[in-house]
């Protein structure tokens, strides 16, 4: 497959194409030219060819693309692809979308159909549904939910690197799990898992910062409908200057159900004497501050030092003594 059209960095917000197809047409041949904005609700088609984007795409208006045969778009790391309301991308199995730069949904309710669609750079959504027909794959980078929702079903979202962040919806398919983390996850409010199951592999992480005791306000909760298989590391954090106190009870994860547990639960330093204590109820995990408990070998410690002070007590008491 040749690549033979390249989106180049305009002066303005522009994008300078070469002859991009009209409404209806597919394009598979070698000659380009002129400006092209994707906001006049034509349908168009690409096959057989790659497409690299360096500039900026103004997509929405109804405006629909079909990739097909093979052919792939690729926002490269300086391009940036901007939905500015409700568009359409289609395409069949054998097409993709490769995002490296900055992929963002700024306005609209409704929802952007894609195809395959692998991350590495930044996916932001901050309004409507961005909703794919095949699977959501980030290898690195960060994806951001900002008031959008992102939409797999009825496939599969894999976070097998980088960072998915935010709060909002994320709705995947029956698999199991719909979900799937090898990265790191930091919701920022409740992060809700509609509708599919979750997993954490050994090497995935949640990091969750603690700045009240109110859920999806004051820290980050997760909400998974279905089930949870639990993996990997959990990270807390204090923001805020928020100091938890004894007794105070964080619910971080509800789940339908659950199976496993963090391999690690890493704790912020907290008051002296205190301490986190996870409970995997049916339900949920809650973390709750209790007073610290000294390991076996530290209370043994403990034990020597009270039995030499009473002794020293008891000698001091017994070279005091004048009959």
């Amino acid at each position: 497959m040749k690549t033979i059209l390249k989106f180049i960095k305009p002066t303005a917000t522009f994008l300078v194409i070469s002859a991009w197809p009209a409404a209806g047409q597919t394009q598979n041949a070698e000659t380009w030219s002129g400006p092209t904005f994707f906001t006049n609700g034509a349908k168009r088609a690409i096959a057989q060819q790659t497409v690299n984007n360096s500039g900026t795409v103004l997509w929405g208006d109804g405006e629909e693309i079909a990739l097909k045969e093979g052919a792939v778009f690729n926002n490269l790391a300086d391009g940036v692809f901007r939905v500015t309301n409700n568009g359409s991308m289609v395409y069949d199995a054998s097409s993709a979308f490769n995002n490296f730069g900055l992929f963002e949904q700024m306005t609209g309710d409704g929802t952007t159909f894609m195809g395959n669609f692998t991350n590495h750079g930044k996916v932001n959504l901050q309004s409507g549904t961005l909703s794919f027909a095949y699977d959501y794959v980030q290898k690195d980078g960060i994806t951001t939910l900002a008031g959008g929702e992102l939409c797999a079903w009825p496939n599969k979202i894999s976070i097998l690197g980088g960072v998915l962040q935010g709060q909002g919806k994320i709705d995947a398919g029956n698999w199991n799990p719909g979900l799937l983390n090898c990265g790191t996850i930091i919701p920022t409010g409740l992060l809700k898992i509609h509708d599919a199951s979750f997993a954490q592999s050994s090497a995935g992480a949640i990091t969750i910062s603690l700045g009240g005791t109110n859920a999806g306000r004051d820290y980050g909760q997760i909400s998974i409908t279905r089930s949870a298989a639990l993996d990997g590391t959990l990270n807390i954090t204090l923001a805020n200057g928020f100091l938890p106190r004894l007794g105070e009870k964080f619910q971080v994860i509800t789940y339908g159900s659950h199976k496993g547990s963090f391999a690690a639960i890493n704790s912020p330093q907290l008051a002296a004497a205190l301490a986190l204590q996870p409970t995997y109820s049916a339900k949920n995990l809650t973390l709750t501050i209790v007073e610290a408990r000294l390991s076996s070998s530290s209370k043994q410690t403990a034990a020597r030092t009270d039995a030499k002070r009473d002794a020293k007590a008891e000698r001091d008491k017994m070279l005091s003594y004048q009959p």
